[in-house]
């Protein structure tokens, strides 16, 4: 199972038909919807991106990628400083006439704003979590770990199965779902192994 046209099929394996409730249209919504939930909510390599925010002096407010979904981290290579993020009330809270090395960040709609007013031009490093490719053509493949890609499927049938009413076939495959998610979620935790150790007890008084 690797392509688009892949996913549908074992879908369609269950038992489904072409009918009002359940037809391939709707499958192909429910996969393609099923594979952003899993790059919000596993942070995987796969839907990892990296861009730069061209800083102009004076100017505050960004247009984010089109492709942008979720931040990871904001780096001021010229500064050698990762730029901390703030809620919208905290950043209205500043003096935005004050201008230097941008220090702080905070997302608006499509845009970042950045703080103080850049000082000078030159380039933030964007390192972000991207909206996966909408699967279109049969030939296409998700952008996601191949050996999770049974993912999809129990996620469209969880949709399936709920719109004829079948609530426990629905439930089965959503746990399913939630907790295979979570399997591929820590895996991609455990890349990451230049990390603070905690030692146990640390925080038990």
């Amino acid at each position: 199972m690797k392509t688009f046209s892949d996913i549908i099929q074992e879908t369609l394996r269950y038992g489904f038909s072409d009918g009002p409730q359940v037809n391939e249209a709707r499958i192909k919504d429910w996969i393609n919807e099923a594979q952003r939930m899993v790059a919000t909510n596993t942070v995987a390599k796969e839907f990892e991106a990296a861009g730069t925010i061209a800083l102009t002096v004076g100017k505050y407010k960004y247009t984010l990628p089109t492709d942008f979904d979720m931040i990871e981290s904001v780096f001021d290579p010229e500064s050698t400083l990762r730029l901390r993020p703030v809620d919208l009330q905290t950043f209205d809270a500043n003096n935005i006439e004050v201008q230097g090395i941008p220090t702080v960040y905070t997302l608006w709609a499509k845009e970042i704003w950045v703080y103080p007013l850049p000082s000078t031009a030159h380039n933030l490093e964007l390192r972000y979590i991207k909206e996966p490719k909408t699967l279109v053509a049969g030939t296409d493949v998700p952008d996601m770990d191949p050996d999770y890609l049974h993912l999809l499927v129990d996620y469209a049938l969880a949709r399936a199965y709920r719109s004829e009413d079948d609530l426990e076939a629905a439930n089965q495959h959503q746990a399913t779902f939630d907790r295979d998610v979570g399997k591929y979620a820590a895996a991609v935790q455990h890349r990451i192994i230049d990390k603070p150790q905690q030692l146990l007890g640390t925080w038990s008084h």
